[in-house]
C-alpha cells in the first residue's frame, strides 16, 4: 500500500475518533439542551466504524476526477460526522442507512460511462462581459438598497443584526448575491492563482469581502480562505489529503483551546455548528417525516399542483418541534431534505440525480482545467451540507457554475 493512501486512511480514522472525543468532551457537555445527548450504544458504534472503513476502502481515493472530489467532501462533512452520532446518540438505524445508501448510490452512479456533452463555443471577452456585467448588477443593487456597508460584521458577535438588517431588493436579485458569493468571486479568485494573476485575486477578495460586509455571512467571510486552500491543494494533487490535515488540526486545536483556556469559540464555530448541528438536523428531519406526512415538493416546485401540509413553512415546523422555537429556520442536507419530500424513494431519485449532475462536470475535463473545475464549483456543492440538491442546483449555484465552466474557451493545457 502506497504512503500517500496509508497516511489518508489513517488521518480518515483519525477524524472519526477526533468527532467522538470533540462530541464527548465539549458538544454533549456544553449543549445537551439543544439534544446532544449521550446514549453510548456499542454495537452502533462499532457498526458505524465498520461501514466508514468499509467505505473508506472501497471509494475513498485521492483523484483528478471531479466528481471523486466532491463525493470525498461529502463524505468527510456529511457521512463521518453523522455516524458518529448514530453511536454516540443511538440514533434510529434506518435513518443511518439511508443515508448511507443514498451516499453509496451516488458513488456508483459516477462510474458509469461519461456523459457526453456538446461544448458550447465561447470567448474570454463574453464570459468576462457575462461576469462583469452580473457583478455590476449585483454589488450595485445591494448599494442602492443598502447604501455604503458598514464595518459592524467585523466582530462576528454583531453578524445577526446585520443579517437581519440587509436588503437583499426584490425579485431575483437575493439570487445573484448567492452566485456572486459562490460561483463568481471563488472563479475570480482561482483563475487569477492559476494564471498567477494578483490583480483578479485581488478583485475576487474584495468583492467577496464587501458581500461579508453587506450581509454578515461568516461563510462569505472564510470563503475566499477555503477558496485559496483548494487551489493549491488540487494544484499539487493533495486536496483529499489537505482537507484531512486541516480539518483533524483545527479540531484537535480547538479543544486544546477550550479544555486549557475554556475559551469556546473556535470549538462551538467548527466543531458543533460546522460539522455537529447539521447532521443532528438530518436525524430530526428523518424522525420527524417518519411519522408525519411528507411534503411531496409542495413547498417548490409542485406548489401549484398539490397543497403543503403544513401551516409554517417545514425549516421552521422542525425548530419548533426539536428546538422549542418556531421561529428558528431550520436547514438540512440533501438527503434529509429528498427524505422529506418523497421518503425512501426520494432519496434514491436524488442520489442518482446528484450522480447525473457530477458526471455532467466530469464531462468538462475535456475543455478545462480540473483545478478551474473544482475551484468554481466547489462552493456550490458544498451547499449540499445545508440545502436541498433542487436548490443548490438552481439558486445554490451548481447550474450557474457549469455554465460558466461550458462558456470558458477551451485550454486544457495546465497553467
Amino acid at each position: 500500500m502506497q504512503i500517500k493512501k496509508l497516511l489518508t486512511y489513517l488521518l480518515i480514522i483519525l477524524y472519526r475518533l477526533l468527532l467522538d472525543v470533540g462530541y464527548l468532551l465539549y458538544v454533549h457537555p456544553n449543549f445537551i439542551y439543544q439534544g446532544f445527548v449521550l446514549e453510548l450504544n456499542w454495537y452502533k458504534y462499532f457498526l458505524s466504524f465498520l461501514i466508514i472503513i468499509l467505505i473508506m476502502f472501497l471509494f475513498i481515493k485521492e483523484s483528478s476526477k471531479f466528481s471523486i472530489s466532491i463525493m470525498n467532501m461529502l463524505f468527510l462533512i456529511i457521512i463521518i460526522p453523522f455516524s458518529s452520532l448514530y453511536g454516540l446518540e443511538n440514533q434510529a438505524t434506518t435513518s443511518f442507512f439511508l443515508v448511507i445508501g443514498g451516499f453509496t448510490i451516488t458513488l456508483l452512479s459516477t462510474r458509469q460511462k461519461k456523459v457526453s456533452i456538446k461544448s458550447l463555443k465561447g470567448s474570454k471577452y463574453a464570459l468576462w462581459i457575462a461576469i462583469g456585467g452580473a457583478s455590476l448588477l449585483t454589488y450595485g443593487a445591494i448599494a442602492v438598497f443598502n447604501g455604503f456597508p458598514s464595518l459592524t460584521a467585523l466582530n462576528f458577535a454583531n453578524v445577526y443584526e446585520v443579517r437581519e438588517s440587509v436588503n437583499y431588493g426584490p425579485l431575483f436579485f437575493p439570487y445573484f448575491v448567492n452566485w456572486q458569493s459562490t460561483v463568481f468571486n471563488p472563479f475570480l479568485i482561482g483563475y487569477g492563482l492559476l494564471k498567477s494573476n494578483k490583480k483578479l485575486i485581488l478583485v475576487g477578495i474584495v468583492l467577496q469581502f464587501l458581500l461579508f460586509l453587506y450581509t454578515g455571512h461568516k461563510s462569505y467571510f472564510f470563503g475566499p480562505i477555503v477558496v485559496i486552500g483548494v487551489a493549491i491543494l488540487v494544484k499539487k494533487k493533495n486536496l483529499l489529503l489537505g482537507i484531512l490535515i486541516g480539518l483533524n488540526s483545527v479540531i484537535a486545536f480547538a479543544l486544546i483551546i477550550y479544555k486549557v483556556f475554556g475559551e469556546h469559540l473556535l470549538a462551538t464555530l467548527f466543531i458543533r455548528r460546522a460539522i455537529f448541528i447539521s447532521v443532528k438536523n438530518f436525524y430530526y428531519y428523518f424522525d420527524f417525516f417518519s411519522r408525519n406526512e411528507k411534503v411531496y415538493f409542495s413547498h417548490s416546485i409542485l406548489k401549484y399542483f398539490i397543497d403543503y401540509p403544513y401551516q409554517i413553512p417545514t425549516s421552521n415546523l422542525i425548530g419548533a418541534v426539536y428546538y422549542n422555537s418556531p421561529n428558528a429556520w431550520v436547514n438540512v442536507g440533501y438527503l434529509a431534505d429528498a427524505y422529506m419530500n418523497a421518503g425512501v424513494l426520494g432519496v434514491i431519485i436524488i442520489s442518482i440525480l446528484l450522480g447525473v449532475v457530477l458526471s455532467f462536470f466530469d464531462s468538462l475535463t475535456t475543455k478545462v482545467n480540473i483545478e478551474l473545475i473544482i475551484i468554481t464549483a466547489f462552493m456550490p456543492f458544498f451547499k449540499l451540507l445545508s440545502g436541498a440538491l433542487l436548490t443548490s442546483l438552481l439558486t445554490g449555484g451548481i447550474i450557474i457554475s457549469f455554465l460558466v465552466l461550458q462558456i470558458f474557451p477551451e485550454e486544457k493545457k495546465r497553467v
